[in-house]
């Protein structure tokens, strides 16, 4: 691995890559603040391989005049409130930049972050899904429109920029709705773990947001139903709430639903299966995912 501070760099795994990180910059409102707030909170921090791992990072903060720590660790999963050290897995071969949110005396925040290059994916945990993060045209290409109803519906796939994830948007009116699908190899008897980061910005109102796994390609025309591998609708999650996160935080099972598998995958017989995506509703109907994921479990 290889580690540059500014113009200084050490060579410590060749399957990863550490870059340089930006000033640390304090958010504040003017002025030099009233004697209660301070300015001077420490953002850097380090990333070195867990026990030499190659997707196993340990990142520490340098912790000097900090009351508290937000990470985000470029993988497209939502910004978290952690310790000054923190422990995190990066299965897939990709470069990440990791965001350190150093909190000060008065709440000032500094900033720091460092881009990494993981090498080499985890051969068991490994993501399933290509295009997964949506990050580009040939992200996109992965996916496939299903047309489940004519018209009242739409799901658009929109790349990111800078090298940032994209998003799928799936709009519904008139309880009309689409879909997008892509094959998944999966093995037997094997337990695989589904997730993807969801979000409504004005929240849902007769929505429905549904996962299925099925053994033949989806045709259009054709509605899909069954046991849920997650779901979220507005009915049993909630309803004209904004949100923000993992689907299985959000996944919800109650004794009228069927999302009973939790995100949980498992197939009797090896195979090629199709991972349909399917979203629709009457009004407030928005709903957008990224960094879609179906992975084994981790060495």
């Amino acid at each position: 691995m290889k580690i540059n501070f500014v113009k200084t760099s050490y060579v410590l795994l060749a399957s990863v890559v550490i870059g340089s990180f930006s000033a640390c910059s304090p958010d504040e409102t003017g002025g030099n603040g009233n004697g209660l707030a301070d300015p001077n909170a420490d953002a850097t921090f380090t990333v070195t391989p867990e026990n030499g791992s190659a997707n196993r990072m340990v990142l520490k903060a340098n912790g000097v005049n900090v009351t508290g720590h937000r990470w985000e660790i470029g993988d497209g999963s939502p910004e978290f409130s952690g310790a000054d050290q923190e422990f995190i897995f990066l299965p897939d071969a990709d470069t990440y930049t990791i965001t350190h949110k150093a909190i000060g005396r008065g709440g000032l925040v500094t900033t720091s972050t460092k881009t990494i290059t993981i090498a080499t994916s985890d051969l068991a945990a490994g993501n399933l899904i290509k295009g997964g993060k949506l990050k580009n045209a040939d992200d996109i290409a992965q996916w496939t429109v299903l047309n489940i109803s004519a018209s009242g519906a739409s799901v658009t796939l929109t790349p990111g920029t800078d090298g940032g994830s994209g998003k799928a948007t799936f709009v519904g009116s008139g309880y009309q709705q689409k879909g997008i699908y892509q094959k998944v190899t999966l093995e037997a008897d094997k337990e695989y773990k589904l997730d993807m980061v969801v979000s409504s910005t004005a929240g849902i109102n007769e929505t429905w947001f549904e996962i299925y796994l099925l053994n033949a390609q989806p045709v259009d025309g054709n509605d899909y139903g069954g046991d849920k591998i997650l779901r979220l609708n507005s009915w049993d999650c909630g309803s004209n709430v904004p949100f923000s996160g993992l689907l299985s935080d959000l996944n919800c099972d109650t004794a009228t639903g069927t999302a009973t598998k939790k995100g949980i995958v498992k197939v009797d017989t090896a195979g090629d299966y199709y991972l349909l995506i399917k979203s629709g509703g009457n009004q407030n109907s928005v709903i957008s995912a990224t960094n879609f994921s179906l992975r084994g479990s981790a060495n």
